[in-house]
C-alpha cells in the first residue's frame, strides 16, 4: 500500500494491506525473494503512508484508521509514539528536516503536527 525512500537513498519501507512494514537495507536486497516483514503496528489496519526521518532514526507510518504512528529504526525498532488524532483514512506523513517534528494528513482535509 505505501512506500517511501530513506532521503540518502539507502534504504526504503514498504506497508503492507494487514499493517506490516519492512524496511530494507538497498545494498542487502537479495532479488532472488520478497523482503521480509515486520509487524509494525497492533492495529492491523491498512499502511496507507510512510516516511523516513533524514537520519533513517525514525519511521512514521499513517493507517486506515487514522492512527500515526512513530517508530525507532535502529537498533531496537520499537514504537516510539501511537497517535489517534484523525478521525479517518491517514492519506499521508512527512518529517520537518531537522526531524524534531512529523506531519500527517488525513482524507478529511485536517494537517496534525507531532514531536518526534
Amino acid at each position: 500500500q505505501a512506500v517511501a525512500f530513506s532521503p540518502d537513498n539507502s534504504r526504503f519501507a514498504i506497508g503492507y494491506y494487514e499493517g506490516s512494514v519492512c524496511l530494507c537495507d538497498i545494498q542487502a536486497i537479495d532479488a532472488s525473494g520478497p523482503p521480509s516483514k515486520e509487524e509494525a503496528s497492533e492495529v492491523n489496519h491498512r499502511v496507507n503512508a510512510l516516511a523516513l526521518s533524514r537520519d533513517c532514526s525514525q519511521l512514521a507510518c499513517g493507517f486506515s484508521d487514522g492512527t500515526v504512528e512513530l517508530w525507532e529504526t535502529s537498533p531496537t525498532k520499537r514504537r516510539i509514539a501511537s497517535h489517534h488524532g484523525h478521525p479517518v483514512i491517514v492519506m499521508d506523513v512527512g518529517f520537518r528536516p531537522d526531524g524534531e517534528v512529523f506531519a500527517s494528513g488525513s482524507y478529511d482535509g485536517t494537517i496534525k503536527l507531532w514531536n518526534s
